[in-house]
């Protein structure tokens, strides 16, 4: 048994009550005092299951997948946080920030569909997106990793007391110096249909800021209540004797040391609920499970499933000696259980203080239609949750605040697509190589596009170098705020234009000229998308974009090492279109027609095939690089990964003719 209290006021406080004898036998164990520390709640976050919309409630990418007891409890957080102050967490070191999460039921209906899935058609079946959630410690590790708690997390799944063990686990944590902040609290789903308690189960959950009193003080915060756990254990002798008179009063001397005997007012105040969800994880936020009847007999509260909790079937009485049990389906005085005031289906009417004047039952038939309404709305809800995770329509979605890093990004189209993303509310990692005249051109486009509120960061160095990546990739990380990447794009132009045979007296193509093209414009794709992907960066509705160009499956003179890296670009494309097309990341290459850039005016006879493909162009002019960035903008728009592994033109209908 376990008792919690929750005051809603700052003054109400817990005693420890000393040892005491259970069953006539000397229990040092029986009674654990609450921990020193004088433990204060100062942000309260409840999340219900009806109209949650994981989208609004915490962002549109990196949830998706997530089991909803996960997204329920992120979100429950999030607004606790969110009470108890900007700097709840920043004022103390990631090491001083816990993590304790109670349930009895989240990951049952994931578990129920993994079963189902290697019992019918094999393990190999399994979805590589929702697999990795199948570990219990989910809940807490998720927690975690949102918001960078890493003295420890937690979950806890005690039948029907999770919620308080993970407040109490915490608490210790926090007395013993383990941390100095705790995020806990208690989520639950609603159980599958046919599974016991699944017609009363709950789904939602509460979350708790935890902190010393002393610290929320310094802060200046409000103090929402003060929170308290201490559990006592029962021997299973007594336990089994508790329907005698010596039984009971063992028991009640066992809820004596605790300090709660309801049927004693003057010894003991009863605890004030705080705001929250009843039920969750076993009482997490609400009064604790042991109480004591009007006849004596030690029962435990309502489990975190609805259900009764151990300790007595709820409502029941004590069968006289000699009384055969009660048969089902009769009324009253012919075998059916009576139940006491406070108990589902039984309203207190007016009468005598602490006495119902009468009872009233609902009858079989509002029973079982309240059941089969519930059972409706459930399988309702289950149909939209997997509409939405599996197989929703996509729908066009705003880019403001995501992350686009461009390889690239100092002059023509890397430029282009920066400044239009930025516009968009994009905040922009930009990678170049530049010298001192280039660095300045690149200094005033970042300032410009910090001019549409957005952060821009932009880095000197040689994209197509491996020191680069293992330098630039974790201050990414802590630029993005653990919110990944969304956009890539890829429009590094730095190569040879020598022919591969040069005419008498010319020089031509090196061994170290090709590597050297090839490897900055094609095979750099591949190094980066592979670093970015291990570290975590690019996630479920990601893009990555390259630049190619016609010049990848056509001739023309000094252009032989620059068209085998665009042939070879396109085809890097494709491949990891293939293989990461699992992880919901779409890969394409971009096709821009002749385009006036930088690069461009370095080709030999640029000029003629300028005039060239204008006369060709439909629309009568070239390829601009804002083309090609709105382009970008245009296809980042939705979280589908159903576009990937193609060459799209970009050109105005530049090839058809």
């Amino acid at each position: 048994m376990s008792d919690a209290h929750a005051a809603a006021g700052p003054r109400m406080a817990t005693k420890a009550a000393p040892p005491r004898r259970v069953g006539g036998e000397a229990n040092e164990e029986a009674v654990r005092d609450e921990p020193a520390v004088g433990l204060v709640v100062t942000g309260i976050g409840t999340v219900g299951a009806d109209g949650f919309d994981f989208r609004t409630a915490l962002g549109r990418h990196g949830y998706k997948y997530l089991p909803a007891a996960s997204q329920y409890f992120l979100a429950a957080a999030k607004r606790a946080l969110a009470q108890a102050g900007p700097d709840a967490l920043a004022a103390v070191g990631p090491e001083e920030r816990g993590a304790a999460v109670g349930t009895n039921s989240a990951a049952v209906a994931l578990h129920h569909t993994m079963d189902r899935t290697v019992t019918a058609t094999g393990a190999g079946d399994l979805s590589p997106v929702t697999a990795p959630y199948f570990s219990i410690n989910l809940f807490g590790s998720r927690l975690a990793t949102e918001h960078d708690l890493k003295g420890f997390n937690l979950t806890f799944t005690s039948p029907r007391i999770a919620g308080l063990e993970a407040l109490q686990t915490g608490q210790r944590a926090l007395a013993t110096g383990r941390a100095r902040r705790l995020l806990a609290g208690a989520t639950e789903e609603t159980l599958p249909e046919g599974e016991p308690g699944a017609d009363t189960s709950e789904a939602g959950a509460v979350a708790l800021v935890l902190e010393p009193e002393p610290a929320a003080r310094s802060r200046g915060v409000a103090v929402l209540g003060r929170v308290g756990v201490r559990s006592f254990f029962l021997p299973p002798k007594v336990a089994a004797s508790a329907e005698g008179p010596s039984g009971r009063g063992a028991a009640a001397d066992a809820l004596d040391a605790l300090g709660h005997r309801p049927d004693r007012p003057g010894r003991h105040r009863r605890p004030r609920r705080l705001p929250g969800r009843r039920g969750l994880g076993g009482g997490a936020g609400r009064e604790g499970a042991g109480r004591v009847d009007s006849g004596g007999r030690a029962r435990a509260g309502p489990g975190g499933r609805g259900r009764p909790g151990a300790g007595g079937a709820r409502g029941r009485r004590p069968r006289r000696a000699g009384r055969p049990p009660p048969r089902r389906g009769h009324r009253g005085g012919r075998g059916e259980r009576r139940r006491l005031p406070g108990d589902p289906g039984c309203r207190r009417l007016p009468g005598a203080p602490g006495r119902p004047a009468e009872r009233s039952f609902r009858s079989r038939s509002e029973r079982h239609a309240g059941r089969a309404r519930r059972r409706r709305s459930e399988r309702r809800r289950r149909a939209a949750h997997e509409r939405t995770t599996e197989g929703e329509r996509p729908m066009i979605t705003r880019l403001e605040g995501s992350w686009c890093l461009v390889l690239g990004a100092s002059s023509g189209m890397g430029l282009a697509i920066a400044h239009e993303l930025a516009r968009e509310g994009v905040h922009i990692l930009g990678v170049h190589f530049d010298t001192t005249d280039g660095q300045e051109k690149a200094a005033v486009a970042r300032e410009e596009m910090r001019g549409h509120g957005v952060q821009a960061h932009y880095f000197n160095a040689n994209a197509a170098s491996a020191r680069t990546r293992e330098e630039l990739l974790p201050r990414f990380e802590e630029l993005t705020g653990g919110a990944g990447i969304r956009i890539v794009v890829h429009s590094l132009a730095f190569g040879t234009l020598l022919p591969y045979v040069g005419a008498e007296g010319q020089d031509s193509l090196t061994a170290r000229q090709m590597n050297m093209t090839l490897d900055v414009m094609a095979h750099s794709l591949v190094y980066w998308t592979q670093d970015l992907f291990t570290a975590g960066l690019l996630r479920q509705g990601a893009k990555v974009y390259a630049m190619t160009s016609a010049g990848g499956a056509r001739v023309m003179p000094h252009y032989g090492a620059v068209s085998a890296a665009k042939a070879a670009l396109e085809s890097h494309v494709r491949q990891l279109a293939l293989e990461l097309a699992p992880s919901g990341i779409a890969v394409n290459a971009l096709r821009a027609g002749v385009t006036p850039t930088p690069s461009m005016e370095r080709i030999p006879g640029s000029d003629r095939l300028a005039a060239y493909a204008r006369d060709l162009n439909p629309h009568r002019r070239l390829t601009r690089p804002e083309d090609v960035a709105e382009a970008v903008s245009l296809l980042s728009r939705t979280d589908s990964s159903w576009i990937t592994g193609n060459v799209i033109g970009v050109d105005g209908g530049e090839l058809l003719t």
